[in-house]
């Protein structure tokens, strides 16, 4: 197809033509003679030659009753302008509305927003078509056709195939068999869609003032924000900034909303707000020397940490190891911190060299069998009186007691460890002001 050649640049985003500065055009009955000059570089393709019939230029309603708007869109009275086809006498006819060349280069989400008017029994088709490097696509939009009622229809089409490009956009409107046909455009416009984006400033801490303020690009007509569980204000219509405090710690997601005539766009972000509740939590091991115990921190969101190993020694680290010079029992401090708060928590930690504690050199003290699998058998040589046997996990934690009496005609003495579950144990022993220790293990 030969296209009409206009003299001009091509336009970059936005476009937009509402045809208020273009003049009203005939409403005569006449079909192809009438023809209708279009400013802002906007073309009705010559008729007879490329078309039948020329877009209209008018306000108000209609030569026909029974069809086409009473309004524009733009401002919704009838003073507004917009471009219709004048049906009557003028069935099964086509006019052809071409835009300006428009660039689109740098664009990656461009989108064309346009509104119709399609009321009539006898309604025809509007096809939107799309010149790009030289070759028309041809109903690059799904055909709409037939009647669609007297009110103002806004459809947006994505231009993203064509990024990088320079485009021409041709508006095919065909009338129906009867006047009762005449179709209506309003409100064109080529642009995109705004890019959401926020901030936030303040510690991310419960009870604390957070601000979010709006950094999204392009033009946004509205705004909405929902702000998580626990915020003082749950959601927001403006860009703000906006001043919210948690109730609450934990995720909270954060959203933004930005539409405009293009559409909307949604960042969603989600941060963590600290607090209240335990902050310091840790468990140990030890390394099977019975002295030397590795310390692990279980929560992240600490930002400082001190330890106390309760022998005099200190470390700053986050999962700290630690060696003990002498058999004991330690109290173990953990204090964690952060912007929000600070937090303690104290375990017991039994070091064990030689897996025997203070013995007199006239007793013998013997655990067997070791791992042992059922009952644990203990013997202690030269101890008479009454006894109390404890055994601990590796945790400090007591999981039996039983008394013993020591006689000295028996040094063998059964314990039962049936109940145990496997891993590394601490036996003690305690009579007469004396204490006996040994670590065994459970398979």
């Amino acid at each position: 197809q030969k296209l009409d050649v206009q003299n001009g640049s091509a336009l970059a985003l936005l476009v937009v033509n509402d045809f208020e500065t273009d003049d009203n055009c005939s409403v005569n009955l006449d079909c192809g003679f009438t023809v209708c000059p279009l400013k802002n570089d906007w073309l009705n393709e010559a008729n007879g030659l490329h078309d039948d019939i020329d877009w209209r230029v008018n306000n108000g309603t209609t030569a026909s009753t029974q069809t086409g708007p009473t309004s524009d869109h733009t401002t919704g009275n009838n003073s507004g302008k917009y471009i219709y086809l004048e049906a009557s006498s003028c069935d099964n006819s086509t006019a052809h509305l071409i835009s300006p060349c428009i660039d689109l280069t740098g664009e990656t989400n461009a989108r064309l927003s346009y509104w119709y008017h399609m009321r009539g029994s006898e309604q025809g088709s509007l096809h939107v078509d799309i010149l790009h490097n030289e070759e028309w696509i041809n109903d690059y939009i799904s055909v709409v056709s037939g009647e669609q009622g007297n009110a103002w229809i806004n459809n947006i089409a994505d231009l993203s195939t064509f990024s990088g490009g320079i485009i021409n956009i041709r508006f095919r409107g065909t009338t129906g068999p009867g006047r009762r046909s005449d179709m209506a455009l309003d409100d064109i416009m080529i642009g995109s869609p705004p890019a959401s984006a926020f901030s936030y400033t303040g510690t991310l801490c419960y009870n604390d003032t957070i601000t979010f303020t709006d950094q999204s690009t392009g033009s946004a007509d509205t705004y909405e924000w929902l702000f998580g569980s626990g915020a003082s204000m749950s959601s927001a219509n403006t860009a703000g900034p906006h001043k919210v405090v948690y109730a609450t710690g934990g995720p909270k997601e954060i959203k933004l909303i930005t539409t405009n005539s293009f559409g909307p766009d949604t960042l969603t972000e989600i941060i963590e707000i600290h607090g209240p509740g335990k902050l310091a939590s840790y468990f140990y091991s030890d390394n099977g020397d019975g002295v030397t115990f590795n310390f692990v921190n279980n929560n992240t969101e600490a930002t400082t940490y001190f330890w106390d190993f309760g022998d005099g020694n200190t470390s700053n680290e986050i999962s700290p190891t630690h060696t003990y010079d002498q058999d004991g029992t330690y109290e173990v401090m953990a204090i964690v911190s952060n912007d929000c708060l600070t937090d303690t928590v104290i375990r017991t930690v039994t070091a064990l060299a030689n897996g025997i504690g203070p013995i007199s050199t006239s007793s013998v003290f013997r655990i067997y069998p070791n791992p042992v699998k059922g009952n644990l058998n203990v013997r202690v040589s030269g101890i008479r009186g009454q006894g109390v046997a404890r055994i601990f996990d590796v945790h400090g934690k007591l999981v039996l007691s039983r008394s013993i009496n020591l006689s000295p005609d028996q040094e063998n003495y059964t314990i039962p460890a049936t109940t145990l579950t496997a891993g590394i144990y601490l036996l003690t022993l305690e009579t007469n002001g004396q204490k006996f220790s040994g670590r065994f293990g459970v398979l």
